[in-house]
């Protein structure tokens, strides 16, 4: 079938489900988080001085975290095309 995910696709998925299970994968899941949240104080704190922040700037960072989240929901993605797959053979 021409819809069917590739093998190499497949065998891709496999791996990203498992990044989950590395022991470091919660470090970095933690440092996205702290990192979110030391940049959102950071310009909201600039924002409200005379200083501002530059809407380039605004863009950049919700680009950046846009980013990471991307990065930190392979695995769930993976996982997600795995069971599709998966039903479409069932059926």
């Amino acid at each position: 079938m021409a819809d069917e995910p590739s093998r190499a696709a497949l065998q891709r998925a496999d791996k990203l489900v498992a990044l989950p299970e590395h022991p470091g994968f919660e470090a970095l899941v933690e440092e996205a988080e702290r990192k979110a949240v030391r940049n959102e104080k950071s310009l909201t704190v600039r924002a409200k001085s005379e200083e501002g922040v530059p809407h380039a700037e605004w863009r950049y960072w919700a680009g950046f975290e846009a980013g990471m989240e991307y990065l930190l929901n392979l695995p769930a993605s993976a996982q997600a095309k795995l069971d599709r797959n998966a039903a479409g053979r069932e059926t």
